[in-house]
């Protein structure tokens, strides 16, 4: 179902940008190669791999780098192949029982917590760089213990928002490290998407589900 979700979207907005760029757009050898292979490789579901191999291809610089956000898809992925290898290793090696979840619920939360300490570390290549899978898998992780361990107390969406606004334009007026500012909007998904109340419905709360449904596509073709 997830495959079925992404790669849809993902090949449509691949096709479309490489008429655009390739017909449209005077590019240089460098853009060429650079986003010749960041479509092979978003493809492959390995793109976050290539960037961190690349120096000069940085988040967070003033050159526009087309395709650079597939690097988080890859991650994605790869992430459904792990948690994909974990119910293969159990269901090929130990019976299906009872114990499943609870073994399930361990192996989420360590991978959490080993993933967060990465996460936090100085940057190396492979282990804690931006664009690297160790140091990303906390935030996947976060988003199944959202699920696997939900909360009865409920509260009230636009409050949360509000503090969650807050937040977000103070460290952005402080300038904080990139990773505080990352883990600070992760959080308080996390905290919205648990303890929000279902049964809202406004305009104001029907205008964030509409554009959570088309997030995925908005966040293909935003750059």
């Amino acid at each position: 179902k997830r495959f079925k979700r992404i790669y849809p979207n993902l090949l449509f907005i691949l096709f479309l940008f490489l008429v655009i760029f390739f017909i449209f757009y005077d590019f240089l050898p460098h853009e060429f190669d650079q986003n010749f292979f960041s479509i092979i490789f978003s493809i492959l579901g390995i793109s976050n791999i290539f960037y961190t191999i690349n120096p000069n291809l940085f988040y967070f610089t003033d050159e526009i780098r087309w395709l650079i956000h597939t690097w988080s898809l890859s991650v994605e992925i790869q992430y459904y192949f792990l948690i994909g290898l974990f119910f293969y290793v159990h269901f090929k090696f130990f019976r299906l029982n009872q114990n499943f979840i609870i073994y399930f619920k361990i192996f989420i939360i360590t991978l959490f917590i080993i993933s967060f300490f990465i996460f936090i570390l100085p940057e190396k290549k492979f282990v804690s760089d931006y664009y690297s899978l160790p140091a990303r898998l906390w935030e996947f992780s976060l988003g199944s213990i959202a699920y696997l361990f939900p909360n009865k107390k409920k509260l009230n969406f636009n409050y949360l928002l509000f503090i969650i606004f807050i937040f977000i334009c103070s460290a952005s007026y402080l300038s904080l490290n990139y990773k505080l500012n990352i883990a600070v909007v992760i959080f308080f998904s996390y905290i919205m998407i648990v303890f929000s109340e279902n049964s809202l419905s406004n305009n104001f709360t029907n205008f964030f589900k509409f554009f959570g449904k088309i997030s995925y596509s908005f966040y293909l073709w935003h750059l």
